[in-house]
Order: C-alpha cells, then sequence, then structure tokens
C-alpha cells in the first residue's frame, strides 16, 4: 500500500498497531488524515471523533517524511472495527469472533428488536462515531 492508494489528498498510508502489534501486517496501513493545527489553538490539532486520537512522527509508507496523523484508539480498537459499527454489521450468534479485529458483539435495539451488532471497546463519547444521525455514545463500548 501507498500513499496513492488513499481517496482523500489530506490522507497518507501509515503504519497502525493493535494489542501492541503491528497491524495488520507489516506491509500494510491504513489512510489517515494528516492533522492540521486549528486557527484557534496552535497546541490543538483539529482531528474530531472518532479519529481524535493524534499519532506524532509517523511515516507514511510511502516514504513521506513523518508527520501528525488523526488516528483512534489502538490499545481499544481498529480501523476494522470501526467501519464494521458505522455498517452495523450484524454478529447473529452473539460471538465477538464474528466481527473484524478489535471488534466485539454487543445487543442493540433496532426497530423495536434486539440484534447483535459489531461495535468497539471506547472510554469516551469522542472515540466513537454517531449512527443514524444521532449523538456518539459510549458506555463501555460504541452505542452503549
Amino acid at each position: 500500500m501507498s500513499d496513492t492508494d488513499c481517496e482523500a489528498p489530506d490522507h497518507r498510508c501509515v503504519e497502525m498497531y493493535f494489542d501492541g502489534e503491528r497491524f495488520p501486517d507489516e506491509k500494510h496501513g491504513f489512510c489517515l488524515r494528516v492533522a492540521v493545527l486549528t486557527a484557534d489553538d496552535p497546541e490543538e490539532y483539529d482531528c474530531g471523533w472518532p479519529f481524535g486520537i493524534l499519532f506524532r512522527d509517523r511515516p507514511s509508507l510511502s516514504g513521506v517524511p513523518t508527520n501528525s496523523y488523526c488516528g483512534l484508539r489502538e490499545d481499544l480498537t481498529t480501523c476494522y472495527a470501526l467501519r464494521a459499527f458505522e455498517n452495523q454489521e450484524q454478529c447473529p450468534d452473539g460471538s465477538d469472533e464474528e466481527c473484524s479485529a478489535g471488534g466485539i458483539c454487543r445487543t442493540f435495539e433496532h426497530q423495536g428488536a434486539a440484534i447483535n451488532c459489531c461495535t468497539y471497546a471506547c472510554t469516551d463519547d469522542d472515540e466513537c462515531l454517531a449512527l443514524d444521525g444521532g449523538k456518539p455514545t459510549c458506555g463501555g463500548y460504541c452505542g452503549g
């Protein structure tokens, strides 16, 4: 993978980690937005949820000099799990193994019925995506 694989011009292909290990492997990365300082505060970056974690001094896989990128909680989850939550992927058997790496299966109320869907662990609302125009919520996991 390289920076040219990223759809947005302000994104770079950057190495990520999960569970203390390079993820998904040594050759692949994820397209992350270059962090930009806000105009109001020279110490604050405009990353926004759920990519509010600043990755400092990481090189892109294309060899672009180190930069800061907007990322997520690598100690808790992965981009795959975030996308599974965003897409409301189901885990019919209620098993975490049905979800992407870094994902967990939890029961949600949907149109009056309880369904099992993939989500991911969180510690703060700002780490979660908002679904269906709602407010992002964290109750130990996004949507909880």
